[in-house]
C-alpha cells in the first residue's frame, strides 16, 4: 500500500494532465491488485485445469513463502530508504 501511495505522490508531482495521472494510477492499481486478481482470471478462463495449477501455486507459497515476503519486504525498504535518505540529503 505505501508503494501506491508513493506512485500517487509522483503522479500528483509530475505535471501530467489529470487524465494521465488516473491512467497512471489505475495501471499502479491494477499493478498492485495484480496477486488477487490472477487466481480469479485463471479460475474463470479454465475452470478444470486451474485447480492442478492453483495447487502447484500453493505449494510454492507454503514452503517458500516467507522468504518470498522477506526478500520483496527488503527490496522495496531499502529502496523507500534510499529514497528517503536522498531528500534529506
Amino acid at each position: 500500500m505505501i508503494l501506491y501511495f508513493e506512485a500517487a505522490k509522483k503522479a500528483a508531482e509530475s505535471g501530467l494532465t489529470f487524465i494521465q495521472q488516473a491512467l497512471a494510477l489505475s495501471v499502479a492499481g491494477l499493478l498492485y491488485l495484480l496477486p488477487i486478481l490472477l487466481p480469479l482470471v485463471i479460475v474463470v478462463i479454465s475452470p478444470v485445469r486451474s485447480e492442478k495449477v492453483l495447487k502447484r501455486i500453493d505449494k510454492v507459497l507454503v514452503k517458500d513463502g516467507v522468504y518470498i515476503v522477506t526478500v520483496t519486504s527488503l527490496v522495496f525498504g531499502l529502496y523507500l530508504l534510499i529514497r528517503g535518505l536522498s531528500i534529506i540529503a
